[in-house]
């Protein structure tokens, strides 16, 4: 977020509470919980939400589900997708003319990535590719390669930060206090969340640089962490399907103090929908939250810090390999990052893709709805290396 305000002057307007910032206090969660839990002991789940979710996605955890989420590259894959670079740039088209119609796989090589998308709607959520040979790419060359695969992924992209087609995800030792308004730009851990993606529906990544220590990938699903607290805390899916007054001005350059009013959490067909990021209402850093915005209610900091600690007590580490690929459904799979330390041979590089996939019907919310209504047509940037003030 490109700012000309001092630090003085973002301390005078955001109001960092010291109670409930990003990362969560588990003695503040617990007293909450002690307080609340003795106001709410005849709750019952609102209208419409189901008693329990179930299917594939409830079910994922690390090890015995290994096999459903990990597919590793073949070389026959590897030489499909080099025959795939090289025949998109024989077309000498403009980089937005990039799908799947012109990044061109084999027959059977298509037929895998629809059992990968079969997995994202209707199986565990997410799917990790490995094997992917990333050195033997430019950057350049290599993010060509991994969005023209996740073309028969998703069936658009959604920009990033300033229109760019990627977000990268790295440290950035240059940054000051001011600069920083996201964990993505710091090695810290990151909490259990949902991205924010206007008008899209997965999230994916390659890792084009692993950190020295640390920084898995870790993921939960979102139904398990629903089921956990609908049978013993109602009232707090009662708060997540509420009206929130969520700050959208901290993002990507927008104007401080902007917001929306939305639930954090919605229900369609017995599925459940997630649209939260934390630091939408709890801010980052010396970025709090804008002094313009009505405070957060000690019932709305527990429902928070128990997405996040019930995340932490569902979810699972993946270690990261240089060239990893991760799509995952963002309705569906909560995701965080272990916090990690670079040295000067690994820097952890993750270069972020949003896309949209028309297969996810089962977004009939009004605020969902509107987001894909109003997504817009617009010209793509392709930063193939960093955007300064990405988040």
């Amino acid at each position: 977020m490109a700012t000309a305000l001092t630090e003085q002057e973002i301390k005078a307007e955001f109001i960092v509470d010291p109670t409930f910032q990003y990362v969560p206090n588990r003695h503040d969660w617990v007293e909450r919980q002690f307080k609340n839990s003795r106001k709410a002991a005849n709750a019952t789940l609102p209208d419409g939400f189901p008693t329990e979710i179930t299917g594939p996605s409830v079910r994922i955890v690390a090890a015995s589900t290994l096999l459903t989420w990990l597919y590793e590259l073949t070389e026959d894959d590897n030489t499909a997708l080099k025959a795939a670079l090289d025949n998109w740039k024989s077309l000498n088209l403009p980089l937005s003319k990039l799908n799947r119609t012109t990044f061109v796989l084999p027959d059977d090589f298509r037929a895998v990535t629809e059992s990968w998308v079969d997995k994202l709607l209707h199986g565990v959520g997410f799917v990790q590719l490995r094997g992917f040979n990333i050195d033997d790419y430019s950057r350049e060359d290599a993010l060509i390669v991994y969005a023209g695969l996740a073309s028969y992924v998703g069936d658009s992209r959604i920009s990033n930060v300033r229109r760019g087609v990627f977000g990268h995800i790295y440290a950035d030792e240059s940054y000051q206090a001011v600069d920083i308004v996201s964990p993505a730009q710091e090695p810290v851990g990151q909490v259990y969340h949902t991205d924010a993606i206007p008008g899209g529906n997965i999230a994916s990544f390659i890792a084009v640089g692993v950190a020295e220590t640390g920084g898995d990938s870790q993921l939960a699903s979102i139904g398990r962490v629903y089921n956990d607290i609908a049978k013993t805390r109602p009232d707090i899916i009662k708060t997540l399907s509420e009206d929130w007054v969520v700050d959208i001005g901290n993002y990507n350059g927008g104007k401080p103090g902007a917001h929306e009013k939305r639930p954090l959490l919605f229900h369609e067909n017995g599925r459940i929908i997630a649209a939260i990021a934390r630091r939408s209402v709890t801010g980052y850093g010396i970025w709090g939250r804008h002094k313009s915005l009505p405070a957060v209610t000690e019932e709305q900091k527990e429902a928070l810090d128990t997405l996040h600690f019930l995340g932490a007590k569902h979810g699972f580490n993946i270690p990261l390999r240089r060239g990893d690929i991760q799509f995952l459904n963002n309705y569906e799979v909560f995701h965080a990052r272990e916090g990690y330390t670079d040295s000067a041979e690994n820097h952890r590089h993750l270069v972020r893709l949003w896309l949209r996939s028309n297969r996810i019907e089962w977004e009939r919310s009004e605020f969902l709805k509107g987001a894909v209504e109003h997504v817009e047509e617009k010209e793509e940037v392709w930063n193939f290396e960093p955007l300064k003030s990405s988040s």
